[in-house]
């Protein structure tokens, strides 16, 4: 992944953008339902740490590394579960199309189930451009 480093003026301006937009709050734990929120929780320990998560990756997609619709405030923990592929919630593995669904969620601000038939990325594309 290609990091920013601490004197890149423009990724500061994307980061307070983000965070003045996002009240520098976790966009997923917002969409969460109560139940959702206690099984995501359980197991989290220490500091709430406040990321500016890149839906498209930075890496794949250096076009999208200053778009402020592209970067919102995850959790650490959230965070790093969807770059990886992890449920958010269970822990478990889920699939690309999962992990879209976890976007669209929080793009949508929605709590709508998730529906394996429906192209999520299709959707959270026109969040970002």
């Amino acid at each position: 992944m290609h990091r920013r480093s601490s004197d890149d003026e423009q990724w500061k301006k994307v980061k307070e953008i983000v965070y003045t937009r996002d009240r520098n709050r976790c966009r997923l734990t917002g969409v969460l339902k109560l139940g959702e929120l206690k099984e995501a929780l359980k197991n989290t320990r220490g500091p709430n740490i406040i990321d500016p998560a890149h839906y498209k990756p930075v890496s794949i997609y250096p076009e999208y590394t200053y778009n402020s619709k592209n970067v919102v405030c995850l959790s650490r923990k959230f965070h790093r579960s969807l770059d990886n592929l992890i449920n958010p919630l269970t822990g478990k593995p889920m699939t690309k199309n999962e992990q879209e669904y976890w976007w669209w969620r929080i793009f949508n601000h929605s709590t709508k189930s998730y529906d394996e038939n429906f192209d999520y990325e299709q959707e959270n594309l026109k969040f970002i451009k």
